[in-house]
């Protein structure tokens, strides 16, 4: 996105917050006439609350997408809870699929055209097996590391958990901690 549409959808979206600002304090001034006391003042909170989200001088669009999204983000990322286990699943059945093909299909086939190489892929197919079997096991177990007390560089301040992010690190919603180079972790592994 070039900086001049993204300036265009800025002040799209400033005007549309104005818009919906001034349609909701119409309909708080309205309500507030109309009303009884007890609830004038829970109007009176709720005002209080709109004029807090909505005039703060250090609102701008990105702010207000991001707040707008948060529901988006928050479901995606329970989403990804759930989508860890069965990705472990899924490996497993997959590994388990190519073991039960090699040894049932194409070993017996092998072993009567050439025991030698029906021995060789024996010996091959188990230590494929048990690589991928440690390495993926490797992987699950191995702490991705959270970043040091004393950050050199600063980028900015972690939302959830207010502590200082270095560059590359992300907040893991599964371990509620913030981890360094989160390219591999948590979310496609378990």
């Amino acid at each position: 996105m070039s900086a001049k549409s993204a300036g265009t959808l800025g002040r799209i979206f400033a005007r549309i917050l104005r818009f919906i600002q001034n349609r909701c304090m119409e309909l708080l001034k309205f309500l507030w006439n109309i009303l009884p006391l007890p609830l004038k003042n829970r109007l009176k909170k709720l005002k209080l609350l709109f004029n807090i989200l909505f005039f703060n001088s250090q609102t701008s669009w990105y702010t207000g997408l991001t707040t707008a999204t948060e529901p988006c983000n928050w479901l995606f990322s329970r989403g990804l809870k759930l989508a860890g286990p069965i990705f472990v699943v899924v490996v497993v059945l997959l590994v388990t699929i190519v073991l039960v093909v090699f040894f049932v299909c194409l070993l017996p086939q092998k072993f009567e055209e050439s025991p030698g190489w029906a021995l060789w892929h024996l010996f091959l197919g188990h230590y494929v097996t048990l690589n991928i079997g440690f390495n993926y096991f490797m992987a699950l177990k191995t702490d991705p590391g959270t970043p040091p007390n004393s950050v050199p560089e600063v980028v900015s301040i972690c939302k959830k958990c207010i502590a200082p992010k270095p560059p590359r690190t992300h907040h893991c919603d599964i371990c509620k901690k913030c981890v360094l180079k989160m390219d591999h972790h948590c979310r496609i592994l378990f």
